[in-house]
């Protein structure tokens, strides 16, 4: 099954990197929402503005969770991503 979001949202799945909090890596089920994400597939309203495997930053209490074979991903809205991640390598 493929999920294909239509007008102006994405599918984003989060990024599960462990967090780390005063040198101290925190897993990530005992941490806020993740909001550094990947998008897996985009609407045909959003096209110009994003691309398939880029990062972004996304508003703390967006989108909607949708379970897909087994994994969390997100349903959102374009206008509730808050930024392009650029240096993936950082985390927030």
């Amino acid at each position: 099954m493929k999920i294909k979001p239509l007008y102006d949202r994405i599918l984003l799945e989060p990024i599960k990197e462990p967090e780390q909090r005063n040198g101290v890596f925190v897993p990530q089920s005992s941490s806020d929402k993740s909001l550094m994400m990947t998008i897996v597939s985009i609407g045909e309203g959003c096209e110009e503005l994003f691309s398939v495997g880029e990062k972004i930053i996304l508003h703390k209490f967006a989108g909607i969770e949708v379970n897909h074979n087994g994994q969390k991903m997100i349903i959102a809205k374009a206008i509730d991503v808050l930024a392009k991640v650029e240096d993936s390598n950082e985390t927030i």
